[in-house]
């Protein structure tokens, strides 16, 4: 069916619209509605002249000129005029707007124009000049802080000197550096503490930067540099304050001139916090010794002055302040100042967590006394009543038990450990290859007869844990059988051990050091052919140490060992780059009494 079109279609449009409404729809009322709606059509254009003397006559009788003219200048003389003619004619009031608006000083030259156009042109031009200078600084500022927090980033998963010196450079080069830079390089430095650094390396020779003390081509501690980069960003800090400080004084003073209006207040980019202080603080607790523990305290003490003189919560210590220091002083194994410390942050407020605690337990474990095993327990159990522990807890508690030789206690520990996570399958429980480890080396220090039946067994209940070993497990459990009672039994667990260990590429120079000590007690008449084949394996992978030649004298004839190491005992020289080339030494960490 065709649709209708034309007058047709608006017909029946026109009556689907009045049955919606309700209205007849009879067809003289459609017709009428058509021939309304082409008359509106008609008269669109007619709109505007006919309206318009009634919008002339509502201006009139409102007296819109009069209002006009009075908000350009009220007068008073105006304003009585236009009160007494409050309903003129058009013209009467045209005439009195032309009247009144003659008497304002509207009338500009144009040179005068001229001149406040240059002048505003000229002021939006520096203004624009000096917003772009702030932008293109803080572009500069933000790519160079990305730059070091790579680096920090780098520095976080190994100690990379490089990294850190790069670090310091970007540092030393930023125009104006804000904190953020600042805490980026002082975590590079935490990261690598206790290592090294080359002052001459630290920055460019235009800079001024320089460790006190030390001279050019000298090394300096990473803690050392990052404690007088602390230093620095307080006296910016404390100058820039000033800066900006005396700039609203001059202000208030009318002091300023157009240039320092238009630049503005000066910007205070540096400021040290907690964070800073804090890393500072762990750069130098990296070190393990006794003067860094005290520079470290010293720094939290610097600290809390300056949050008691300046009120400013963001230099006020915190847990993770607290935690730094008493990590210093577990390294150390001052348990008793590890304890008063426990004792200022209970006074202070500051509730001591899991952290804490395993800090005291490790100062316990690292004290040498003859009951550290019992005193790590004791604290072991009383810490459980004010927070959940985790497995590094119960491993510090079983190192104290075997600092005192007594394997059986970290045994106990250990299988302590095992029930619980077996009953909570709490993640945080459960034992790893650091927890294994620590028992099979309490074995290996003791003078048990059969301490290395033991830590075999503790070794295969780690393979069948499916425990990933690694090379201190399996050095552990080979001292365990290298200091046993000579048996045959034990020195074929030996050897089963370290065929392993080279088939699996683990051997380190500890590794073959420990097999040569193992050669000495169970040949002691002198035997060398195993040992001549453990010192020739050493050789080829690169792993003769010092400690390697030293055991080498010791475990096989004299004739044996200057056919083997030359001219090397006779000259006293080093060991050749070719024998030592994969040797990787490990600081070894002193053993601190703590004082009475």
């Amino acid at each position: 069916e065709a649709k209708p079109s034309g007058s047709k279609a608006r017909r029946q449009k026109d009556a689907t619209t009045v049955r919606r409404l309700s209205l007849p729809t009879d067809p003289a009322t459609i017709n009428v509605m058509t021939s309304l709606r082409a008359r509106r059509k008609s008269d669109a254009g007619q709109w505007v002249p006919r309206n318009l003397g009634l919008f002339v006559l509502a201006l009139t009788v409102l007296d819109l000129p009069s209002f006009v003219c009075g908000w350009m200048q009220p007068q008073p003389a105006y304003h009585r005029a236009a009160s007494e003619k409050r309903k003129v004619p058009l013209i009467s009031a045209f005439a009195s707007l032309s009247e009144s608006t003659s008497h304002i000083p509207l009338h500009i030259s144009s040179n005068q124009r001229v001149v406040e156009n240059e002048d505003a042109s000229n002021s939006n031009s520096q203004q624009q000049s000096l917003d772009r200078i702030e932008k293109e600084i803080d572009a500069e500022t933000y790519r160079t802080n990305l730059k070091i927090a790579a680096l920090a980033s780098d520095c976080a998963h190994k100690s990379n000197t490089t990294a850190a010196v790069q670090a310091v450079r970007l540092l030393r080069r930023l125009s104006h550096p804000d904190s953020v830079a600042y805490n980026s390089v002082l975590k590079t430095l935490a990261k690598i503490s206790p290592s090294k650094l080359k002052s001459a390396q630290l920055t460019p020779r235009s800079s001024t930067f320089s460790s006190r003390g030390q001279h050019e081509g000298s090394w300096v501690d990473a803690a050392h540099v990052g404690e007088e980069l602390l230093e620095e960003m307080m006296a910016l800090h404390r100058q820039q304050v000033t800066a900006n400080q005396e700039w609203y004084e001059r202000l208030g003073k009318g002091e300023l001139s157009d240039v320092e209006l238009e630049r503005g207040a000066p910007r205070v980019r540096v400021k040290a916090n907690v964070r800073s202080f804090s890393t500072v603080m762990d750069a130098w607790s990296r070190l393990g010794d006794r003067e860094a523990a005290q520079r470290c305290e010293a720094i939290l003490q610097k600290m809390t002055h300056e949050y008691e003189e300046t009120g400013d919560i963001a230099l006020q210590p915190n847990l993770i302040s607290y935690n730094t220091l008493l990590s210093a002083y577990a390294k150390i194994g001052d348990s008793e100042k590890c304890m008063d410390l426990l004792r200022v942050m209970r006074n202070e407020n500051i509730d001591p967590d899991v952290i804490s605690h395993n800090a005291v337990l490790q100062a316990i474990a690292r004290s040498l006394e003859p009951d550290a095993g019992e005193s790590a327990e004791s604290y072991l159990r009383e810490s459980m009543r004010y927070c959940r522990l985790n497995g590094r807890s119960y491993t510090t508690c079983m190192d104290a038990w075997s600092q005192v030789g007594q394997p059986e206690r970290a045994h106990a520990l250990l299988n302590e450990m095992l029930e619980q996570y077996e009953r909570t399958r709490n993640e945080q429980l459960k034992p790893n290859v650091i927890t294994y480890s620590t028992v099979i080396h309490a074995y290996a220090v003791s003078k048990l007869p059969d301490k290395a039946v033991k830590a075999q067994a503790l070794f295969r209940d780690m393979m069948a844990r499916k425990i990933k070993t690694n090379t201190i497990t399996t050095n552990a459990l080979l001292n365990a059988c290298a200091t046993s009672e000579p048996s045959k039994e034990v020195f074929q667990m030996l050897k089963g051990v370290y065929q392993a260990i080279v088939r699996a590429n683990q051997a380190d120079h500890f590794t073959f050091g420990t097999v040569l000590k193992a050669c000495t007690n169970f040949f002691p008449n002198g035997d060398g052919s195993f040992a001549t084949q453990v010192f020739e394996e050493a050789c080829r992978r690169g792993q003769v140490s010092a400690g390697v030649v030293h055991q080498l004298r010791h475990a096989v004839p004299s004739d044996v060992y200057f056919d083997l190491v030359g001219d090397l005992s006779e000259t006293g020289g080093e060991v050749p780059d070719e024998w030592r080339r994969n040797v990787r030494e490990f600081r070894r960490r002193k053993r601190f009494r703590a004082p009475n």
